[in-house]
């Protein structure tokens, strides 16, 4: 049996009913979770700038809703903004199974394929698992030789989610989803080289929109090569430079949600930086004082250098990809934010002077660590002599030190605030907590528009 035909019988048996309760629960929390940042994203004034002029310039249509841009599209553009704006920020989950962002390549294409058809919470809920559950187990079989290679497994592998998730909402068949696996196959892509620009999250919005295309036109007897992922010159010979034959092992066995589960970040960075993040705030509350600090020395595993290809960062975006720069930021301001990445904090003279101060680079102690671990050591000497050191190998967020429900919603509140009122946080809260007993999910969308 075809890989393809694998993933499209894995889509059409699996309903609400397979999901077990720890499953809905987590999905019902990232789902809150990536739209939060998606909404955050639209308060950014350059990025929401850029989707609003673009909206215009390509007047898509009026069928689906663009978050927090007051705007309407077809269903592939909706699902290329709200992909981009979600991961606009770098605030959105991530998968180390997949090494990519699972939820930001996913949940807007299901959302917009699923206020086009109006579907219930229930469908929304049963279409996003499914959909990150194809991109994570693929991710499973490609990765790291696909990562290694120089692709973002967002865009390359994330688009077979998509296509996944949207399929489903479609009802296609069998042989419709074999198609548009096949179809999204063929529009796979994502360079890591454009990390720290806008076109990485443009990645995320890519992989939605294509899922999207792939899904509409198999629904209309487009077809595609059945081996379009493991067959010669496929998807998986192309992208792992044929070091991974490429499989979809055990799909929902258990369902990667939940085991190993999704990172949900507490800070706007890339998340091989977290670690590093919480080791210095942890110091900080000691009372270092910046200004006494003689040397700062950051080791980290082989997953550093790769990921985080800044090293002096010169504008607010790329700084999310440097480590001296967020550890120099956290020193100083005690604090990650949104407000940590503008291009006037990345200019900062103290910051720039601990940077200066600061060394990062893979350390003997984490050599044998594979890219799917992101462990960081901090060791600062002040200027008298002292030294302080602490190593984070599970930062806040990640699966294993989770972040509890209050922190959750209190990050969702914080998201959300530039453009939805306290009382309208609130009500999508209380909605998406409940969201499999919503019978149409245009309720939800109602209560995110932009005011």
């Amino acid at each position: 049996m075809s890989l393809a035909r694998q993933v499209s019988e894995f889509i059409q048996k699996t309903t609400f009913a397979s999901l077990s309760p720890a499953v809905v629960h987590k999905a019902k929390n990232h789902i809150m979770d990536t739209l939060g940042v998606c909404i955050a994203s639209a308060g950014d004034p350059t990025l929401a700038n850029i989707a609003k002029s673009f909206l215009e310039d390509i007047g898509s249509g009026s069928k689906c809703t663009v978050f927090g841009l007051g705007a309407k599209a077809s269903i592939s553009d909706a699902a290329l903004l709200n992909g981009l704006l979600t991961h606009g920020l770098d605030y959105d989950d991530s998968s180390w199974t997949l090494i990519g962002h699972p939820s930001a390549a996913v949940l807007p294409a299901a959302i917009a394929v699923g206020e086009s058809v109006n579907c219930s919470g229930k469908d929304l809920i049963t279409a996003y698992v499914i959909g990150v559950e194809v991109a994570c187990k693929i991710g499973t079989s490609g990765e790291p030789y696909l990562y290694e290679a120089g692709w973002h497994a967002t865009g390359v592998v994330g688009v077979l989610g998509a296509a996944a998730a949207a399929g489903k909402l479609l009802n296609l068949s069998t042989e419709q989803l074999v198609n548009a696996i096949g179809i999204a196959a063929s529009l796979a892509g994502g360079l890591r080289r454009n990390f720290g620009t806008f076109t990485k999250p443009f990645h995320a919005g890519a992989a939605c929109q294509n899922g999207v295309i792939a899904a509409l036109l198999a629904k209309r007897g487009f077809d595609a090569n059945e081996e379009a992922l493991e067959g010669k010159y496929g998807f998986f010979e192309n992208y792992t430079q044929k070091k991974a034959a490429g499989g979809f092992p055990n799909p929902g066995q258990p369902f990667d949600i939940d085991d190993p589960g999704f990172f949900v970040k507490p800070y706007p960075s890339c998340a091989a930086t977290h670690t590093g993040i919480d080791a210095v705030l942890e110091l900080r509350q000691a009372g270092i004082d910046p200004e006494k600090i003689q040397k700062i020395e950051a080791g980290c595993g082989p997953v550093g250098p790769i990921m985080l290809i800044y090293d002096q960062p010169s504008r607010g975006f790329e700084g999310k990809f440097c480590m001296k720069y967020l550890i120099a930021a956290a020193l100083v301001d005690g604090k990650v934010g949104l407000n940590t990445f503008t291009d006037e904090k990345i200019a900062n003279p103290l910051i720039k002077k601990l940077m200066n101060l600061t060394t990062f680079e893979p350390t003997p102690e984490f050599a044998d660590r594979p890219i799917s671990e992101a462990p960081t050591s901090i060791k600062i000497t002040l200027q008298d002599g002292t030294i302080l050191a602490k190593t984070v190998e599970d930062p806040l967020g990640s699966p294993t030190n989770p972040m509890n429900q209050q922190l959750m919603t209190d990050k969702f509140k914080d998201a959300t605030s530039n453009l939805l009122s306290a009382e309208k946080a609130a009500a999508a809260i209380t909605l998406l907590s409940k969201l499999e007993d919503v019978p149409a999910i245009q309720a939800l969308i109602n209560i995110l528009k932009a005011e």
